[in-house]
């Protein structure tokens, strides 16, 4: 069922950007003091060799809400640029 909105902090929250991928009734997801790289985890065997947290979270776009805070290091403009690329910068606030 849903629409279902999801929030976590840190590394908790990184998972619930990944959980909304495979969960079509998860519409939004907010994230509180994200780590910018999955250097600093969630750690996930490989998961460079793909993508990084930035390209993760772009992901989301067009379908998912997307709500950033305290995301003020550079990485995340790559999380915008995505969203714009997929004309979804409505759906992505960064606080």
């Amino acid at each position: 069922r849903g629409p279902h909105k999801i929030v976590g902090r840190g590394r908790a929250g990184i998972l619930a950007a990944y959980a909304a991928l495979f969960e079509p009734s998860i519409k939004e997801v907010i994230i509180i003091d994200p780590p910018k790289s999955h250097k600093e985890g969630p750690y996930f065997l490989n998961v460079l060799r793909v993508l990084d947290i930035p390209e993760a979270l772009g992901l989301l776009a067009p379908d998912v809400r997307l709500t950033l805070i305290n995301a003020r290091d550079p990485a995340f403009d790559r999380v915008e640029q995505i969203y714009r690329l997929a004309d979804a910068a409505d759906k992505l606030t960064r606080k």
